[in-house]
């Protein structure tokens, strides 16, 4: 989607059991019926683009009945990374958003993998934050 003069793109895992919360800008028009779609719509209807990181926190912070909210927020020179899993989900594990760090790298991934130099780290219920990508 575009907004704000830039190229958005957004991926989750989970579900959003509840899409009767969710709502649109005017000006964004849902081409599918994907729980992803609505949610990304909701979001960029309610994001503060000069504070990605804290508005995107709280607007998923605030939703309910949801599996997991694990979610990338990107542009063409960051991703903002935010992790939350419902409560009482079946699988906690699988809902586990990782953060990878090593010398000159940052990493988010569903899963740590062997990587030489990097250390993981489970991502903290209700935890945003960015990647920044280098041109």
């Amino acid at each position: 989607a575009a907004a704000w003069g830039e190229a958005w793109a957004f991926c989750h895992n989970g579900a959003t059991d509840d899409l009767s919360g969710l709502s649109s800008a005017p000006d964004l028009r849902p081409r599918g019926s994907t729980d992803s779609e609505r949610l990304f719509h909701h979001v960029l209807a309610r994001l503060d683009p000069s504070d990605r990181r804290r508005s995107l926190g709280v607007i998923l912070g605030g939703l309910r009945g949801f599996t997991c909210l694990n979610s990338f927020l990107a542009t063409a020179g960051r991703v903002t990374v935010y992790a939350r899993a419902g409560l009482g989900t079946a699988r906690p594990r699988y809902y586990t958003l990782w953060h990878g760090t090593g010398e000159g790298l940052a990493i988010a991934s569903s899963e740590p993998f062997p990587l030489r130099g990097v250390d993981w780290d489970a991502v903290p219920d209700g935890t945003c934050f960015e990647l920044n990508i280098d041109s």
